[in-house]
């Protein structure tokens, strides 16, 4: 419930605004229905799912353009098994 309570920012007129979904309620019963609702379970599920994939996951720069993605997940897999290697060329 820790992470509900800083998605949730008191309105200084009455209300409530979740930084979550970006919506404003205007009482307490409102913010109830929208926190047990789709769209706020959806989004909550949808970070904890990154934040996961965050915590396994490695950041690589600096390696040459010629070097393919085979190439990075061999070499990886010297420290570990490679679920999938994605590559931005682009930047």
């Amino acid at each position: 419930m820790a992470a509900v309570d800083s998605d949730i920012e008191p309105l200084p007129r009455g209300g409530f605004r979740c930084c979550l979904c970006h919506i404003t309620t205007a009482n307490r019963p409102s913010l109830d229905a929208h926190l047990g609702g789709r769209k706020h379970r959806h989004l909550e599920e949808l970070r904890a799912t990154r934040k996961a994939q965050g915590l396994r996951s490695v950041f690589v720069s600096g390696f040459p353009r010629d070097v393919g993605s085979a190439q990075l997940s061999e070499y990886f897999q010297a420290f570990g098994p490679v679920a999938s290697v994605v590559m931005d060329k682009d930047k």
